[in-house]
């Protein structure tokens, strides 16, 4: 998998990779962009980009046939997911109007991959019955891999957990990224729009409470990096008529 990693060729403003072009956000500057909108956007990094390479080369076993992402953006890591991994099947979601542009089209159209990639406007991550029914819709034989590069909000993303997790395949993973905005600078501002918000690091501390919880025994592992963690589903089966809660999986002591 990490010969998929190595074709990524980093510049400045820009990712290529398998003759795509994906446009750094991180690096947005209009008046030298000279290519338009005939790229892909990508709010991601080397050093993330790196970090995922590491760890995914260490699971040489693990070859996800199908993919969730919350929180595409644009639809660039969508692509980029879909060129790492090769999966049979990846499936975007996003809160904001459809913002797919004629480049990601043409992606999809000239690959034939409009049966591989589907993507999901206008679809709130809280919102777990309309998760639920996309997931058993257009996965059927559960997921193997899950992206949350959302709202990055404890409640959204918790409700997503909740709704997702289950869904996942004996050894799948759910990957939560941004967890430590709380723990930047910029978001402790005093003029921060993030500043009075609920840190996802708490989210965090429920899974490794999960983990710890010997009552629980569905979360085999938590791996916590700069920038992501990584959770893995055990064997062990839902009960297919009982709603999932963190809560309910964590032993904790009465005082």
């Amino acid at each position: 998998m990490g010969a998929y990693f190595d074709k990524m060729s980093w510049l400045p403003d820009r990712m290529l990779m398998n003759d795509l072009v994906f446009r750094l956000q991180y690096y947005k500057n209009d008046a030298t962009w000279e290519l338009g909108d005939d790229c892909l956007l990508l709010i991601k990094n080397k050093l993330l980009m790196d970090s995922y390479k590491a760890y995914f080369g260490q699971k040489s076993g693990f070859t996800p046939s199908y993919i969730f992402e919350l929180g595409m953006f644009s639809g660039g890591s969508i692509a980029l997911w879909h060129e790492i991994f090769q999966p049979k099947k990846i499936v975007g979601a996003d809160l904001r109007e459809n913002k797919e542009n004629d480049y990601f089209r043409r992606y999809i159209a000239q690959n034939g991959l409009s049966d591989r990639i589907k993507t999901y406007w206008k679809t709130n991550q809280a919102d777990t019955a309309r998760l639920r029914q996309i997931a058993l819709a257009e996965l059927p034989e559960g997921i193997d891999l899950v992206f949350d590069d959302a709202s990055h909000m404890y409640e959204a993303t918790k409700q997503s957990f909740e709704a997702l997790f289950p869904l996942l395949r004996p050894g799948g993973l759910y990957i939560i990224e941004d967890w430590n905005w709380s723990h930047s600078a910029a978001c402790q501002r005093e003029d921060s729009i993030w500043r009075d918000k609920i840190e996802l690091t708490r989210l965090i501390f429920d899974l490794a409470e999960a983990v710890g919880s010997s009552s629980s025994a569905y979360i085999s592992s938590l791996q916590v990096f700069d920038g992501y963690a990584v959770v893995e589903k055990s064997g062990r089966k839902f009960d297919p008529g009982e709603q999932f809660r963190l809560e309910r999986i964590i032993s904790r002591r009465q005082v």
